[in-house]
């Protein structure tokens, strides 16, 4: 399993969240973990194949070309 955590900071919450990539037997997944109004939370994305996560892997390339 792999997993990589980028911290994000949005200006409408009280709190810092992390974004969390994770890789499981060739099947990906978001969770965004963090707090919200002092509180803690947990989103789960829902699973993604490889040939999603490329897509969008390339759309980020796109931007970051422009």
């Amino acid at each position: 399993m792999n997993d990589l955590g980028i911290s994000l900071k949005a200006n409408n919450t009280s709190g810092e969240q992390t974004l969390y990539l994770t890789e499981q037997d060739g099947d990906y997944c978001f969770t965004l973990w963090g707090k919200y109004n002092g509180e803690p939370i947990q989103i789960d994305f829902d699973l993604i194949d490889r040939t999603v996560l490329e897509e969008m892997r390339a759309q980020i390339d796109i931007i970051l070309d422009c």
